[in-house]
């Protein structure tokens, strides 16, 4: 770790706590991506379509993981320091490949939100043909 008296950074109290928490974002991004994989599992299984507010919630469900993923790249870029924009960087490759796919209309969080969010409340405007 550059300026710093550590020999390593895992022995840093601060790299250690950023990785943990980036480990538990990744880990909630995974029980979502579970969830959802279950509710299609099961109505595929079942020869059933989902209703609206499960279809809402996985919309919602998809744009929450995507952050999820994206934030816990944001914290590993901050511990791995400015050589994870080099070229070569496989830290690059991930933060550049997770950013893109997280701009897919389907993984927008906001409007993924709102799309539940009315569900939940009962409002029965429709904002998007992607649920």
């Amino acid at each position: 770790m550059h300026h710093t008296f550590f020999a390593r950074q895992s022995d840093s109290v601060g790299v250690q706590v950023q990785v943990a928490e980036a480990a538990l974002k990744l880990q909630t991004a995974q029980l979502h991506a579970y969830r959802v994989a279950d509710d299609l599992g099961s109505a595929a299984g079942n020869g059933q379509d989902l209703d609206y507010g499960v279809r809402a919630r996985v919309r919602a469900q998809f744009g929450y993981l995507a952050q999820q993923v994206l934030d816990a790249i944001h914290i590993l870029v901050i511990v791995h320091g400015a050589a994870a924009f080099a070229e070569t960087s496989l830290m690059h490759q991930y933060w550049r490949d997770a950013n893109t796919a997280a701009r897919h209309a389907g993984l927008n969080a906001v409007v993924g939100y709102e799309v539940f969010g009315k569900e939940l409340l009962g409002v029965p405007e429709r904002i998007s043909p992607m649920v």
